[in-house]
């Protein structure tokens, strides 16, 4: 069975006599990597070149990208799993991505990507794992997501010898699957993670993406960030990866960020944030100067968690979260009038326990969500699926259920 390809490991250069053949296969190897740019240009794509021609190489991946292995024990006994994303291809391909390994939230974590062909009915699980090549390193947060071409993109967090390191690091790599995975090679976009996935500006010009740097663990450099690219239609990819902005927040509300940011349709934007106690949000009119962060409580109360918010393709906005002080209560909330109001709503899950939402729309408009329950008994990764009419008129009884992953 083939189980994988190595991608990188750590990469020493040692001294050689022939300077000038070692400059030249670094030239065509730095030329090749921009041929093969398939999204946001790494900040460290190429290595910096100094007077003394000492070459310093960007972080090194450090994993392996393993292609079917629901045959290997190692991926099928678990002792947890969570933290969902889900995107569907032009094709109609589901893939839902989540994180699992060790014992927990540590070293030694990977990501594991489903696919199912048919609308969620069966799953072909493993398809496509992201593990470390060193105990010390863990992979984790990922996020599926898509670009205006139809690409789809995996990004992923690493961090080393513990849970958050302080400097954290978003990777990504762009796949695609027609009876089997294909995956390019990873690329580092930034320190920190990115726990929700890139959002499309109005225009479908550029692509913006919510990436924090924890303040815990002695974090020096710690923020809340929004970083921009942009669309380059002559090659079907987007350039340009820049921080454009920083989002103060106090400390003291402040763990594990998971913001979203969107664009309104008056060129205003949007960010909702997780706080300590719950969704806070701010709003800007240039993405540089946001006003003073509030809580939110337009839907009641909120609990300290992941949440989905975007755009549908009726151009209703989404927000998906746990209408409660707990981890409860899941809802979905649409609005038609750019997020003055939220006035349809249905509930997605009740128990104590589910968490995580993430959401993507089939090409025929079909609102797909995933979300976890329980990550360490049941271990359930949940997919559920309506139409946007269900939600306005509050039908939950049409709601497509079916359990990825987990415990029957």
């Amino acid at each position: 069975m083939q189980r994988g390809i190595l991608l990188n490991g750590r990469f020493i250069l040692k001294k050689i006599n022939l300077l000038g053949l070692f400059l030249l296969v670094l030239l065509i190897c730095c030329k090749k990597d921009e041929e093969n740019l398939i999204g946001p240009g790494s900040e460290s794509a190429i290595p910096p070149r100094k007077s003394n021609l000492v070459v310093e190489l960007p972080e090194t991946f450090e994993g392996k990208i393993l292609l079917d292995g629901n045959n290997d024990e190692a991926f099928t006994k678990r002792d947890w799993q969570g933290i969902p994303s889900v995107v569907v291809s032009q094709q109609g391909v589901i893939f839902v991505a989540w994180y699992t390994g060790s014992k927990g939230e540590g070293p030694g974590n990977y990501i594991t990507v489903s696919v199912s062909t048919d609308k969620g009915v069966t799953w072909n699980h493993n398809a496509l794992i992201v593990i470390p090549a060193k105990p010390e390193i863990r992979f984790f947060d990922p996020a599926l997501w898509t670009d205006k071409y139809g690409n789809v993109f995996l990004s992923w967090s690493k961090s080393r010898n513990s849970l958050w390191d302080g400097k954290g690091g978003v990777w990504f790599t762009k796949i695609g699957f027609e009876n089997r995975f294909t995956f390019t090679m990873p690329r580092r976009l930034a320190d920190g993670v990115m726990m929700n996935r890139p959002s499309e500006d109005i225009s479908k010009t550029s692509l913006l993406y919510p990436i924090a740097v924890w303040k815990m663990g002695g974090t020096v450099n710690s923020g809340i960030f929004v970083y921009k690219s942009t669309y380059n239609d002559q090659y079907n990819n987007s350039r340009g990866f820049t921080k454009v902005s920083s989002i103060k927040f106090d400390d003291n509300l402040r763990l594990y960020d998971e913001h979203q940011v969107i664009q309104l349709k008056d060129k205003s934007y949007l960010v909702m944030i997780r706080g300590i106690d719950g969704i806070y949000f701010t709003k800007s009119k240039d993405l540089r100067n946001w006003d003073k962060v509030k809580k939110f409580t337009a839907v009641g109360k909120t609990a300290s968690s992941r949440f989905f918010l975007g755009r549908l393709k009726s151009g209703k906005l989404a927000l998906v979260l746990s209408n409660s002080v707990e981890r409860s209560n899941m809802k979905i909330f649409l609005s038609d009038d750019e997020a003055k109001s939220w006035k349809y709503s249905m509930l997605i899950d009740v128990k104590l326990g589910v968490s995580y939402p993430d959401l993507a729309q089939s090409p025929d408009g079909t609102i797909n969500i995933v979300y976890d329950f329980n990550r360490f008994n049941e271990m359930h990764i949940n997919l559920v699926s309506f139409k946007e009419e269900d939600v306005m008129k509050n039908n939950y009884q049409n709601i497509f259920r079916t359990l990825v992953s987990g415990k029957q």
